[in-house]
Formats: structure tokens, sequence, C-alpha cells
């Protein structure tokens, strides 16, 4: 571990892009709780990959334009003051560096096309993976409608606008739903719900009806949603 106020900030900065890539990877792909270790090693790996094409990025910056870099050189030179007479030069450059680098590591966690790269050559042919992500994820110009039957009999169905990525099948996982929701009671009756959001908890889910509705172009989403929400739940028409 750093000793120093400088090896610290060094350190930090270091692990920064790793630690956004981990934190963004695990909103959009299932994951599994790891050892200290293993979660250690992956921020570290991201992170080296991150900072180095960022080097050469840089490097590449200043073979092009060389007086308008900061010179490494004089930096690292010994009793060089280089660094406090730039202080402000330095630590312009030094922010801009970490940004790129924290970008290229959240790139690298977003892009789909990339992940699947890496999962197709590095990861095991038997992977751990979540029904909740295999189902809930669609293309674009797709909306996932779910529609939930809960353990008290009752019924709730809605647009999925965030659920939870955890691999663990725990009660504590959640799923949220957005407008139309639309609701229907163990004894019979049924209306819409006036409200942003619901969040249900998969303890209190019994099963998960999913729908893929295009987004539609000329027909209002409400009305859109609320025929598949009729579809499954077997409501007629003349019943909504």
């Amino acid at each position: 571990m750093p000793t120093t106020f400088i090896g610290l900030l060094i350190f930090v900065v270091f692990l920064t892009p790793g630690l956004m890539h981990t934190r963004q990877a695990r909103v959009l792909v299932p994951y599994r709780d790891e050892s200290a270790l293993v979660e250690t090693a992956s921020i570290v790996s991201v992170s080296l990959v991150a900072n180095l094409v960022t080097v050469v990025v840089a490097a590449g910056f200043r073979w092009w334009q060389p007086t308008h870099t900061p010179d490494v050189g004089r930096m690292v030179a010994l009793d060089s003051t280089y660094v406090r007479d730039h202080s402000a030069y330095v630590a312009t450059w030094t922010i801009a560096l970490l940004v790129m680098s924290c970008v290229i590591a959240v790139w690298l966690a977003r892009v789909p096309a990339l992940r699947r790269i890496v999962t197709a050559n590095f990861s095991p042919v038997i992977t751990d993976a979540s029904a909740w992500s295999e189902v809930f994820n669609t293309t674009k110009g797709r909306y996932t409608y779910a529609g939930c039957e809960l353990k008290n009999g009752s019924y709730v169905g809605g647009r999925i606008t965030w659920f939870s990525t955890e691999l663990e099948e725990t009660g504590d996982r959640e799923l949220c739903l957005g407008p139309p929701i639309t609701f229907r009671s163990a004894e019979g009756g049924h209306g819409d719900i006036d409200a942003q959001r619901v969040v249900l908890a998969a303890r209190e889910i019994h099963r998960i009806d999913v729908s893929y509705i295009e987004e539609p172009q000329d027909v209002a989403t409400r009305s859109w949603l609320r025929r598949a929400w009729r579809r499954t739940t077997g409501l007629n028409a003349e019943d909504g």
C-alpha cells in the first residue's frame, strides 16, 4: 500500500477507471458476488488496459504536437522544478488523461459488441446467467412488457423500466414497472394504477408473463400496452 500522499493519489487515480468499469458492468449484465481478491484483480486489469490505451494516445499526441504537451523528461528529471513551475498545466493534463481513461473503461463495459467479443474468446463455455436478464433485455425499438401474477392472487402489468441484475435468485431482487400500469385484484376487479413506477420484490411474485412490443409509430403507447395487458390477463376489450 502507498505510504505517502502522492503515492496514495497515484494509486487512486490508477484504479479509478477499473472501478468505473465494474460499476457500469454491474448495471448492465448479471453478476455474482466475488471474493475481494478476484474483484481487485478485475479492477486492476481493466485499469491497466484503459491506462495503457490512454498512454499510447497521449504519446501519439505528444509526437504530433510536442509543444502543446507536458515535457515528461523534465518532469522526471532529478531535482526538477518543472511540475512546481507548471502545476496548473500539469494538473489539467492529468485530469484530462484520467477522464479519457475512465471513458475508455466505461465504453468497454457499455458496448455490447465488445462484451460479446470478450465473452466469446475468454469466457468458459458454461457461464452464469440470470433468467431475468435473458428475457427482460430487448433490442432497440422494442419495449418489454411484464404481467406479474403475485402470490396473493392479484396481477400487475406494466412496461419494465428497471430490474435487479444479481445472479442469486433471492427474494430481495426487485422489478420496476412503468406506465401504463394495470392492476387486477384477486377478486377480479381491475383498472389502472395512477403512479409513475411500481416496484415489486421477487418474493411477492409467483409468475411473470413477458411480451416484446414494437414501439408504436402512429398509435399512443398507452393504448398499445393496454392491449398487451388484455392479451396477457385474458380480459375482453369491452372490460377495460
